[in-house]
């Protein structure tokens, strides 16, 4: 007497069904991990930046030392303010050298065509090829 048997028993289909929707779901959890991840590691990278821009500007009295009286020498920016020994006071801003910034921004006197300007400003914002690019 020949006995055929069933292949795919009720009890297969459940757990067939069973192991894909466990996949399902974690595949799914694993891409929302992942997407926080990366947007948590861009927020710090950016903050990381922002922090670094912050103490050069106020550690650094940019170069040449004296950049606010003549802005066509600048080439780094820097708003500490010098002593009398030419020294950098660290954490102290110059606010001359700011208020000469923003009066030249404000004014429409900032000559996009001035390389080394535009160059010292794309430097301390994070020098990459896609902003020297597009200036």
């Amino acid at each position: 007497m020949k006995e055929i048997g069933q292949v795919f028993t009720t009890d297969m289909v459940f757990a067939f069904l069973l192991v894909a929707a466990f996949i399902s779901i974690s595949s799914q959890a694993y891409g929302i991990a992942s997407g926080q991840i990366r947007g948590h590691s861009s927020r710090q990278a950016l903050e990381r930046q922002a922090n670094d821009i912050a103490n050069a500007l106020i550690k650094t009295a940019g170069r040449p030392r004296n950049w606010e009286n003549n802005l066509g020498e600048l080439e780094t920016l820097g708003f500490t303010k010098i002593d009398e020994s030419n020294n950098p006071i660290l954490n102290y801003i110059d606010f001359r050298k700011v208020g000469r910034l923003a009066t030249t921004i404000h004014e429409n006197n900032w000559d996009p065509k001035n390389k080394a300007s535009n160059k010292s400003i794309i430097e301390s914002f994070g020098d990459n090829n896609k902003q020297q690019q597009k200036s």
